[in-house]
């Protein structure tokens, strides 16, 4: 299975790990990024492009800088948000970077709760925006968080965060809630097993790119299943 066979016109949610990739193509970080893009526009002409630009220094040091604070989760990420800098969420922590400009995203106010109604991840599930986490070695997903928010799973509990956020150079003070993991607990996630259950319901798929595997899904279907899971059991994720 190619990309192209993938369907088109979506909205996309996009998640790269480049070192394989660089080796394999020969070029920089930078080139590699535009290449996927490239090729993902022009494979499925996408609704728009969104990739996750999260950063973690408003919880961890009380600051962020929309246009400054680079995000933490990769080169790829980070080489998207660059190219893109104006079309970030109002998220100081997961924020979401798109290709095209969305004024539905623009018209919202600063998010003060992660994962919250009304929020991207709602959107998501109400949507069915297609994932493609393009050679992720383990499986990931940030709709797990908003799962474990949306049932209040035991080992996480709601935490404020007080900050400041700088937006084209200009500053104001933030209160941001976040269901945070209780550290006295282990919960450490078994994503071996929430992969093999997705597969197991053909919601979990993947495919080849550039010699590169590719794991692709619909967030709607991924929202439903694992949500069936977890009202049956509540420490689904970690068990």
């Amino acid at each position: 299975m190619e990309i192209i066979s993938l369907p088109r016109e979506k909205n996309i949610i996009l998640t790269a790990g480049l070192k394989n990739l660089k080796n394999y193509l020969g070029l920089n970080y930078e080139l590699i990024t535009k290449k996927i893009v490239d090729e993902v526009l022009s494979k499925l002409e996408p609704s728009n492009i969104y990739v996750p630009t999260f950063n973690y220094d408003f919880l961890n040091l009380g600051f962020y800088d929309y246009n400054k604070s680079k995000s933490q989760i990769g080169r790829f990420s980070e080489e998207f948000r660059k190219k893109n800098i104006s079309n970030r969420s109002f998220d100081p922590i997961f924020s979401y970077t798109s290709i095209y400009e969305n004024i539905k995203y623009k018209n919202i106010d600063w998010c003060q709760n992660a994962f919250e109604k009304n929020s991207f991840f709602e959107d998501c599930e109400i949507n069915n925006f297609l994932v493609l986490n393009i050679d992720i070695k383990n499986f990931i997903s940030t709709f797990i968080h908003y799962l474990e928010n949306k049932y209040k799973v035991s080992y996480r509990y709601e935490k404020s965060f007080k900050g400041k956020i700088m937006i084209n150079n200009q500053s104001f003070d933030h209160l941001y809630k976040y269901y945070v993991r209780n550290l006295n607990i282990n919960s450490s996630y078994n994503g071996k097993k929430i992969a093999d259950f997705l597969k197991k319901k053909s919601v979990l798929n993947s495919l080849s790119f550039y010699n590169v595997k590719v794991d692709w899904y619909h967030s709607h279907d991924l929202i439903f299943e694992l949500s069936k899971k977890i009202k049956e059991d509540n420490n689904f994720f970690i068990n």
